[in-house]
């Protein structure tokens, strides 16, 4: 089986969106398909077809510099 790496915090320079939101983007996801799986079909055959790897911070010291103003 095939590993796809779900992440929207690779750069904060890169992307509108501040990256403490998209974290919280990416950990909501990762709620709801844990609290939705089995009972809905379509949550249930997205995580039996694969493995999702959630990572909602790549570079944890870059964000943390860039929350600082650095």
């Amino acid at each position: 089986q095939h590993a796809h790496v779900a992440t929207l915090n690779v750069c904060c320079h890169a992307w509108p969106l501040p990256a403490c939101t998209c974290r919280q983007l990416l950990l909501a996801l990762a709620e709801h398909l844990c609290q939705h799986y089995p009972s809905q079909p379509l949550v249930a055959q997205l995580l039996d077809s694969m493995r999702l790897l959630v990572l909602p911070a790549v570079n944890p010291d870059g964000f943390a510099a860039h929350q600082r103003g650095n």
